[in-house]
């Protein structure tokens, strides 16, 4: 049953993985478009890598969900416009000042990772949440540069990766009213059904009226 959450909830967003500058061949990184578990590992010894995203249509981004492999890792997150121009961003509004761009993406968000964590970058105001310009432009690609966290004097592990990569974005206006109408139409209450009629028991039918009369013998 939908729900007034529901109205507030994503819409998930298809992708291609165009670019991965490292990968095993076992975890290649189309396991995450694709949305298998065994999901994407950079190849071994690999001291950093980036995944470029194509995204199904330019849209306005609500949230993007990484599921971290065995080891932890620093996740940065970028983003390019439906416009770009002589390798910077142009959107549909000028960029808010502050925003960071490194040729034609605008970084969105970054966070540390531990090995097995699930993160959901949202847009918000804390360093780890998507920046409001995520939601404010409309974006055909992504970058997710992925950097291996190493302890003072520790040793760089084997492998890194990522098991889940999601990408949700806003409704349009046009959604909205539609989940709207839904949730509007679900919390109506629904009609008391009438109770059944009892059965009128069937009138028994009177037997002929010679049916109590002997037979009469047949005459020779």
């Amino acid at each position: 049953q939908l729900t007034a959450a529901a109205v507030m909830a994503g819409m998930e967003v298809e992708y291609d993985v165009t670019t991965a500058t490292s990968e095993d061949p076992d975890f290649p990184a189309e396991n995450l478009a694709e949305g298998r578990r065994k999901g994407w590992r950079a190849a071994r010894g690999a001291p950093r890598a980036a995944l470029e995203l194509k995204l199904a249509s330019p849209c306005h981004l609500k949230s993007v969900r990484v599921g971290n492999q065995d080891s932890p890792v620093a996740v940065v997150v970028f983003a390019q416009g439906s416009a770009v121009e002589r390798g910077s961003f142009v959107g549909s509004a000028p960029l808010q000042a502050g925003a960071e761009q490194r040729g034609n993406c605008v970084r969105l968000a970054a966070n540390h990772l531990s090995a097995g964590m699930v993160f959901e970058f949202k847009v918000g105001s804390r360093d780890d949440m998507l920046k409001a310009i995520a939601s404010q432009h409309e974006w055909v690609s992504l970058r997710l540069e992925v950097t291996p966290l190493v302890a003072a004097g520790g040793t760089p592990p084997e492998s890194f990766g990522l098991k889940k990569l999601e990408v949700e974005r806003t409704l349009t206006d046009g959604e909205k009213k539609q989940r709207e109408a839904a949730v509007t139409a679900a919390s109506q209450p629904r009609p008391t059904p009438q109770p059944s009629q009892p059965l009128q028991p069937l009138e028994q039918s009177q037997p002929p009226s010679n049916a109590s009369r002997p037979a009469q013998p047949l005459q020779p």
